[in-house]
């Protein structure tokens, strides 16, 4: 068996301390919290948490719109975390870099949550009604590391 060393050359994070990696790490190390009381949910029958930590910043903005328009929102964030870490690398601007020998390791239970009421209506109404052409796609949980493969080259 051979032992193949990795080596973590760049970082990306969006949470809801932040997105910039120095920032976020600084408010864990005093201890801060991005847990909040969800007002939003209150309407929700049987739920019995309000408390959630949401991250809500705008993701996908420099993407060449022809990737990004079928990106999920799980992939957009997705994108931004590794465009930062691969930015964070130098390997963005290193020219001996070949991108063909690289390899997307990503982990997802779950693709675009937002896709899965007009599935759901399928199933529940026999309708197929509000269903976009990527919605299939940016439903399933593996769709995320196409994503990244595409955007990143």
């Amino acid at each position: 068996m051979t032992v193949q060393r990795v080596v973590i050359t760049g970082m990306g994070a969006i949470t809801p301390l932040g997105s910039d990696w120095s920032v976020v790490l600084a408010k864990l190390q005093s201890g801060a919290s991005g847990v909040r009381f969800m007002d939003e949910w209150q309407g929700i029958q049987g739920l019995d948490s309000y408390l959630a930590a949401p991250s809500t910043p705008e993701v996908g903005l420099n993407f060449p719109i022809k990737i990004a328009r079928t990106m999920s929102r799980v992939s957009l964030i997705a994108g931004e975390t590794a465009s930062t870490a691969l930015s964070m690398s130098g390997l963005d601007d290193d020219p001996n870099f070949d991108r063909s020998s690289a390899g997307i390791a990503y982990g997802s239970s779950f693709g675009a949550h937002e896709q899965m009421v007009p599935f759901g209506r399928v199933l529940s109404e026999g309708v197929v009604r509000g269903i976009s052409p990527s919605g299939y796609i940016q439903l399933m949980g593996h769709t995320t590391g196409v994503n990244l493969s595409l955007l990143l080259g």
